[in-house]
């Protein structure tokens, strides 16, 4: 089950939340109360460490999904399920036992053969709930991440400013590629991401960054990109930063 929805997720390149649910359903056929949301992140983990280098837009529709289904199972058990087993163990309704045996004379006397012994059943009635379609699933959904978003918009308070100073993104590209390879050429090792920034600020992080990931991704026919191979042995660790045989 998991590994056709990790198939579904990385054969298409667009998909949206909406039209996951609804291929999961209709067209697949699979319950997302069957898949192990465990399982799915495991699956994903496994991928991304054999991978040396991967779609950032692919990863997040992985991430998307588990998320998406956590959320519905947690939904479901928090606020449907415990619900109702609270209010059955809660349950303080006193019956007679007169009006009690009555009810079982009327319920079982006359349809059950003799000496047979019945059944039991509860006797707190349980919830009567209509089946949730799919329309009323994604309907649910969408207001929620409707309501989400307007809580994000109140939180903003100033107005964004727009840059005074405009910089083109290729030449900050360009020129952190000389740097890189201006220094492996003189110093014959790796390249520190500490030692590229100017300074330790966030801002200097940031615009050292984003150029950087530009370089070390690859694009065919794009210019540049894959000029760089960055390792990191753990995570929030040092990035060693070097060149391919084709560049040194």
């Amino acid at each position: 089950m998991q590994e056709r929805l990790f198939s579904l997720l990385f054969e298409q390149d667009d998909i949206t939340w909406q039209s996951l649910l609804m291929q999961l359903v209709r067209e697949e056929g699979m319950d997302p109360w069957d898949i192990d949301v465990g399982v799915l992140s495991r699956r994903y983990l496994d991928t991304v460490h054999a991978l040396k280098g991967f779609d950032v837009r692919i990863s997040a529709k992985v991430v998307l999904a588990a998320a998406l289904l956590l959320r519905l199972k947690s939904v479901q058990l928090l606020e449907k399920d415990l619900v109702n087993l609270d209010q059955l163990l809660a349950s303080t309704q006193e019956v007679s036992a007169g009006d009690f045996y009555e009810e079982l004379e009327q319920e079982y006397g006359s349809s059950g053969a003799p000496g047979e012994v019945p059944g039991l059943v509860p006797r707190t009635p349980q919830p009567r709930k209509r089946k949730v379609s799919l329309d009323d699933l994604l309907d649910a959904l969408r207001k929620a991440l409707e309501v989400s978003k307007r809580r994000v918009l109140r939180e903003i308070q100033a107005p964004l400013e727009r840059p005074a100073k405009r910089k083109d993104i290729s030449s900050i590209i360009r020129e952190l590629y000389q740097r890189i390879l201006s220094f492996l050429r003189r110093e014959k090792r790796p390249l520190t991401f500490d030692e590229l920034i100017p300074s330790d600020s966030r801002a200097d992080k940031i615009a050292t960054f984003v150029p950087l990931l530009h370089l070390s991704t690859y694009r065919e026919g794009a210019d540049m990109h894959g000029s760089v191979v960055l390792e990191q042995d753990e995570p929030f660790g040092q990035i060693l930063i070097t060149v391919p045989d084709r560049n040194a």
